[in-house]
């Protein structure tokens, strides 16, 4: 028997939770209306303090899932996901920038990384949901969501 590897969208939608749980809180509406995706340093901002920490308390297997999804989405940019358009959309990222985003998102994650090597591995899509255990933790947040974004709040301030 041969073992496809298939990449799964619900990785990169399940690592975006805690920035569209951050964005949907009407209370941080101001923190999020001084974000400009358009600028790669703003993103950059907003990846390394909201999705950075979730990402690095993710286990192994779980990484390795993720990078998959990532590397294969980004490097087939003609394939589009609704699942990661649709999650994107809830973290307020407009769509002329979703590919832009992914990008910064890979660098940021995989910095030494090829995506023509990992969307090489891959031998196509499968969506559906992942189940309890296929998106892990190995340990604790170290700090609470709202704690997060007042971090970003602050961090984002400075650079005005």
């Amino acid at each position: 028997m041969i073992y496809k590897i298939k990449a799964n969208p619900n990785y990169i939608s399940s690592l975006l939770g805690p920035l569209a749980l951050a964005t949907a809180k009407g209370s941080n509406q101001d923190v999020f209306d001084l974000i400009d995706y358009s600028s790669k340093d703003k993103t950059r901002l907003v990846i390394d303090s909201l999705i950075l920490p979730s990402f690095e308390r993710l286990t192994d297997s779980t990484k390795t899932e993720v990078g998959r999804a990532l590397g294969y989405f980004l490097y087939h940019s003609n394939v589009a996901s609704e699942v990661i358009t649709e999650k994107l959309l809830l973290c307020e990222i407009p769509p002329s920038l979703h590919q832009e985003f992914i990008k910064v998102l890979w660098d940021s994650l995989f910095p030494e990384e090829s995506t023509k090597k990992i969307a090489e591995s891959v031998s196509g899509i499968v969506n559906r949901p992942l189940v309890m255990g296929e998106f892990s933790f190995s340990r604790k947040a170290d700090l609470a969501l709202d704690e997060l974004v007042e971090k970003l709040k602050k961090r984002l301030s400075e650079d005005c």
